[in-house]
């Protein structure tokens, strides 16, 4: 199709023609601006600068922190309540007044609804007329002691690192990603109880259950909120609902959204996307299927002794603690998210991949609060919480990834390039399980190595039969396995040794036993 823009070009002597009747100009040539020289400049007006819009409900731009409340207005005969945008700079401004917002700098990302009333208005009024400044160690202190109040957890790390995620869903914008956590246990545990903690503390948080995908994604673009679910049996299966698993498979990270099809009054079709990041808790008895369980921070929950002073009934969301509790968090927010944002860390030695990408929210948290509220040892204990829970992550994986347990074993095996028999293979493996599994056999052994690339015909010998016995007729398969192609799918894996796998000294491979050689057998080549 021909397009309708028509682009001149000036040849170097000068004439002026169209590009397509130029083929033969051999020299450089000038496109022609696009705007004409005449007094009217129909581009007058455009602002070049890159404004970024801002979320209405929380948002963070280089300097300053907004977030959204609804402020009511007495306007007889009615008490309206209009959605404004706070600063951290001290200023005020109503979502639908675009004069002012623009005269600030700012442009609204989305029409702000009604915000969630998590702000009591006594307080609210407290802040916006005078200024603020917050304890930062009462922060912190004031939210574990609630959770060791009403909510029994096995040590002492799991109540630093709950404290520290609530604190984070006021700053989770600033943070790439954001762990989702489950909490399991058997009933009578605690969990519902953690969960309602969580939502009484967490930032524009609801308790749900139930949910359905649409709502779910039209909660989060609207209100920024953090998601808490109960009973929530389901997310164990791998047949679980598609749409709703997506969404919390990929919205621990920012920046992956929902494409869907809307109507404008003409029925003339667009596409909207939803944003899918925000805080997220689950509870349930199961656990999680591995896909989603790789992007989840798990807890385990049990029931209480009667040695542990914890609270009988459980919190009552009318108790004005709550409201102050979560003042605090708003005026911590708005004071010291650039600190927090300062902090967060680019790496971590003990931590790899989706580990440390989950935790470096976390991190960051506590690197401030053992920095500016003299929590000692916070650091420490949260980034060896993390490494715990990676390695917890690691043996649970065992049987769901089977491409990286045969890594494991291959790592361990294979020392130098060789040939090496499918039998040798699974003696390995043997050491990686207390009872093999069934599924360890020749032929799951075979059809893995061919996945994740041994054994590929390529130009040179990589696979053949070979007997062991000729007597018998017993014929095995046989792969050349360099140290080199181990090591690369190691690395591409992210799989790295384990004690548990390394050979001991005695043992020596099938292939180069007294009993069996290979290479004083006939064999013949696999296509």
């Amino acid at each position: 199709m021909k397009s309708n823009l028509e682009i001149n070009v000036i040849s170097p002597s000068g004439q002026i023609a169209p590009l397509e009747t130029t083929s033969d100009i051999k020299n450089s040539y000038t496109v022609e601006p696009l705007i004409p020289s005449t007094n009217v400049n129909p581009l007058a007006n455009v602002v070049w600068e890159d404004i970024r819009p801002i979320h209405p409900m929380l948002d963070f731009t280089d300097t300053k922190a907004y977030v959204g409340v609804n402020l009511d207005f007495n306007r007889p005969p009615l008490i309206e309540s209009v959605p404004h945008i706070i600063g951290s700079d001290g200023t005020i401004c109503a979502a639908n007044d675009i004069v002012t917002l623009s005269d600030k700098g700012l442009r609204l990302s989305r029409i702000m609804p009604s915000a969630p009333r998590r702000w009591k208005k006594t307080l609210l009024k407290e802040y916006i007329e005078h200024s603020h400044s917050v304890n930062v160690r009462d922060v912190f202190e004031n939210v574990r002691k609630y959770f060791q109040k009403y909510v029994y957890f096995t040590d002492q790390a799991t109540y630093s690192f709950i404290t520290l995620w609530v604190i984070g869903t006021y700053l989770h914008p600033i943070f790439d990603a954001f762990p989702l956590v489950l909490l399991c246990g058997p009933k009578g545990s605690g969990k519902s109880r953690t969960l309602l903690l969580t939502s009484l503390l967490a930032f524009n948080a609801r308790l749900q259950g139930d949910p359905t995908a649409a709502t779910v994604f039209r909660i989060i673009e609207q209100e920024r909120p953090t998601l808490i679910f109960d009973e929530m049996e389901w997310l164990s299966q791998k047949t679980m609902n598609p749409n709703l698993s997506a969404i919390f498979k990929f919205g621990y990270k920012k920046g992956c959204r929902v494409p869907r099809c809307a109507f404008d009054s003409k029925r003339n079709p667009y596409v909207v996307e939803f944003d899918t990041y925000c805080p997220k808790m689950f509870a349930n008895i199961h656990g999680l299927e591995d896909v989603l369980g790789d992007r989840t921070i798990t807890f385990y929950q049990r029931r209480k002794t009667d040695a542990q002073d914890i609270e009988t009934l459980d919190p009552s969301e009318k108790d004005p603690e709550w409201a102050e509790l979560r003042h605090s968090l708003y005026i911590f927010m708005l004071t010291c998210w650039r600190e927090v944002k300062r902090l967060i860390p680019r790496d971590e030695p003990q931590l790899k991949n989706r580990d440390f990408e989950l935790f470096s929210g976390i991190i960051a948290l506590a690197s401030f609060f053992e920095k500016h509220a003299l929590i000692k040892g916070l650091y420490d204990e949260i980034v060896s919480l993390a490494v715990q829970k990676a390695a917890e992550k690691k043996e649970s994986d065992k049987e769901m990834n089977h491409e990286s347990i045969l890594i494991q074993a291959l790592l361990s095996l294979v020392t130098q390039d060789d040939w090496y028999t499918i039998p040798t293979i699974i003696n390995t493996l043997h050491k990686f399980f207390h009872n093999t599994p069934e599924w360890i056999n020749d032929l799951w052994t075979g059809r893995s190595l061919a996945r994740i690339g041994i054994g590929k015909p390529g130009g040179a010998k990589k696979r053949r039969w070979t007997t062991d016995d000729y007597s018998k007729g017993k014929y095995l398969t046989c792969y050349f396995i360099t140290k080199q192609e181990v090591e690369i799918l190691a690395q591409q894996y992210g799989v790295t040794p384990e004690p548990l796998f390394e050979q001991n000294s005695s043992e020596a491979t099938a292939d180069s036993s007294p009993e069996y050689n290979p290479f004083l057998d006939t064999y013949t080549e696999e296509n």
